[in-house]
């Protein structure tokens, strides 16, 4: 998994306060295995 911090800006809520954005995608999980759990799903839940 790879995670990137975007934005860094000041909180003018908090003393010293620090806001950012990450960004994470989890590749492990990949096309194939998505699609046939997604399948498995529909099956389950009677939607096709």
């Amino acid at each position: 998994m790879a995670t990137v911090v975007g934005r860094i800006r000041e909180d003018l809520v908090l003393e010293n306060g620090v806001k950012w954005i990450l960004s994470s995608h989890n590749s492990k999980f990949g096309t194939a295995k998505r699609a046939i759990s997604v399948a498995e799903y529909w099956l389950h839940t009677g939607s096709i």
